[in-house]
């Protein structure tokens, strides 16, 4: 990582893509102390310049080494008049920009990874009373901020068109001039500037980097706009929808020539298109340059890079009840018909969106009727008190490790959850509630190498669904805490906290959006995917918020779909989407390809 920083000839930076739960922000933490400790030994060398100064911010620093060009703006600085005032680019602060339900670990972590011969300054830039003032920020070693708050002080780069339509401009952002105040632009920083912007970083880092994965965003936009010498981009999955993903981050880390859209869509898409396996290779080759990727089955001289206790991954299949399975005929036959009528028409493009809105209430009927919205029906399934199949075969698999307010069904540990006896899989069909049929395996959990409870997380797309399931659980007697994007950091802090040391507390309701980025939440050995997402990535960052570094026990996942719905075929497009980013990565011979859902992927969901 430090060569990527000091003697890479491509940007100075780079992307880390270690699996999820491999220790990227330790990583992190390790290259900051390298730095530092690098610069207090130079500071002989270069202490010509640690004051506060004034800069022209139309100029910009991420690459600069050039001590000519430099020299030359230092002799016409007395000429020029700065749209404001800025921290000097001598700054040796570093920013990390990461989702707001991790920004508490990242403090968290450099705490507590860190010696007190060693301590960084840290502060936590966020919330309505923060510092206002550039020359504050650029005391600390690390300031810990949001995307949100990012989007907000940081002016945004302009749309990749101009980009496209400016051919022969590769300048960097910054020097270019506005001609007619072009949409979406700012060619300058100006007094409406927050103090993120107006400090010359020393480093940038992008923690959960797939937040900017679209390069038409705000967000990513302001993200590439930030100042600062050497940038990176963390994220286990870099890749979620297609290969445009990559172009945000090489527009970010100023990696050239593929900051430039035009480049980036000659050199890497049309390869590509054209042939995928040699484009692919292409792609390989332009990635080793700059990023660091190691999967928890990386080998170093023929052992694991970490040995980790296993995962095992089933899939359950929950049969609907009769009330349902009329239900979700009824609900899937309209749609159909409504998308027959569109592809008759050629319209599917122009409808897309109204197909998405389709395949959701597809999709969250397969949870539980209520979550349909605005389609009339009289069936029972949509009463208040009605439990749906998954939230009953969800409470069927929780009562096998946790306390209930009638245990005497199972052995009980002194923490008050279940443990098996059996150390075989076993299939399990006889149910106390009838209208449900699934099949079960059960593990020997006693063979952990740390006893304790046995504790669960529960992954749902809809905080409607997590209502559902929290009304079930105080009904069972089962102590559980939650965290979605409703709650505020403080709230999303100690559910965390709670979680991971009251033994008491053995479930984790956690939104998929939420909860997926960054947690740490190694107390769980049991995650439970209640519905599918479209990206197998965001199932997958989900699941290793638990297998991950610091985990003692085998860890299960368990997926629960239901059978002969449209569940089925995501399942099949998902594989399509792992085939995709292997080919991206290198980590499997076949090129493949995937975009945002075609008129066959969607005839297919629809069965037409």
């Amino acid at each position: 990582m430090l060569q990527k920083e000091t003697r890479s000839l491509h940007c100075m930076g780079g992307i880390l893509a270690d699996d999820q739960g491999l220790g990227k922000t330790i990583s992190m933490i390790a290259l900051i102390q390298m730095q530092r400790s690098l610069q207090s030994k130079s500071k002989t060398d270069d202490n010509c310049n640690h004051k506060t100064e004034a800069l022209n911010l139309d100029e910009d620093d991420d690459n600069g080494g050039d001590k000519v060009e430099k020299s030359k703006d230092n002799e016409e600085s007395d000429d020029i008049k700065p749209t404001l005032e800025s921290v000097s680019s001598t700054s040796t602060s570093t920013l990390v920009v990461c989702p707001a339900s991790v920004l508490r670990q990242w403090a968290r972590e450099l705490d507590d990874k860190v010696g007190d011969e060693a301590k960084l300054s840290v502060l936590v830039y966020h919330g309505g009373t923060r510092t206002k003032d550039p020359v504050e920020l650029a005391k600390y070693d690390v300031v810990l901020t949001t995307y949100s708050i990012v989007t907000n002080e940081v002016p945004k780069q302009p749309l990749v068109e101009e980009d496209e339509i400016d051919e022969k401009n590769v300048e960097k952002f910054g020097s270019r001039k506005s001609k007619k105040g072009k949409r979406g632009t700012d060619s300058s920083f100006d007094c409406a500037s927050g103090p993120l912007a107006r400090v010359g970083w020393f480093r940038v880092i992008l923690d959960e980097a797939q937040t900017i994965k679209n390069h038409r965003t705000q967000v990513a936009r302001a993200c590439c706009s930030l100042r600062a010498k050497r940038r990176w981009c963390l994220s286990g999955t870099p890749i979620q929808n297609a290969i445009d993903d990559l172009y945000s981050y090489f527009r970010f880390l100023k990696y050239d020539p593929y900051a430039v859209y035009r480049s980036f869509y000659n050199t890497i898409k049309v390869p590509i298109s054209k042939n995928s396996i040699q484009g692919y290779k292409k792609l390989q080759a332009v990635l080793r340059a700059i990023m660091l990727r190691r999967t928890k089955g990386t080998l170093i001289d023929g052992e694991p890079i970490i040995s980790l206790p296993p995962k095992t991954i089933q899939l359950n299949k929950v049969d609907f009840s009769i009330e349902e399975r009329a239900f979700y005929t009824k609900l899937e036959a309209d749609s159909r018909t409504q998308f027959k009528a569109y592809a008759a028409a050629g319209t599917v493009n122009q409808n897309y969106a109204n197909i998405l809105l389709m395949l959701l209430r597809l999709r969250q009927a397969c949870d539980h009727p209520l979550l349909v919205k605005d389609y009339s029906s009289d069936f029972v399934v949509q009463q208040s008190n009605y439990s749906s199949s998954k939230i009953r075969a969800l409470l069927e698999i929780l009562q096998l490790h946790c306390k209930l307010n009638n245990p005497s069904s199972g052995q009980v540990s002194s923490s008050g959850c279940f443990r098996n006896s059996q150390s075989s899989e076993t299939s399990d069909h006889e149910n106390s509630d009838p209208d449900v049929s699934v099949t079960r395996k059960t593990r020997k959990y006693s063979e952990s190498t740390t006893e304790g409870p046995i504790k669960t997380i529960v992954f749902s797309q809809w905080t409607s669904m997590l209502d559902l399931i929290e009304d079930s659980l105080k009904d069972s007697g089962i102590q559980y805490r939650r965290l979605d994007g409703t709650m505020t950091l403080v709230a999303r802090d100690k559910s965390v906290k709670d979680f991971n040391t009251d033994p008491e507390v053995t479930v984790m309701l956690m939104s998929l959006k939420a909860g997926n980025l960054g947690l740490n939440l190694v107390a769980a050995c049991h995650v439970i995917l209640l519905d599918l997402w479209w990206n197998p990535t965001t199932e997958d960052q989900a699941i290793d918020r638990a297998h991950r570094i610091g985990q003692t026990r085998p860890v299960t996942v368990t997926r629960l779909t239901v059978k002969d719905t449209v569940e089925d075929r995501i399942l099949d497009l998902q594989e399509e989407k792992r085939k995709m980013v292997a080919s991206a990565f290198g980590e499997d011979q076949a090129g493949g390809s995937a975009m945002r859902l075609t008129v066959d992927d969607l005839k297919y969901l629809f069965m037409v």
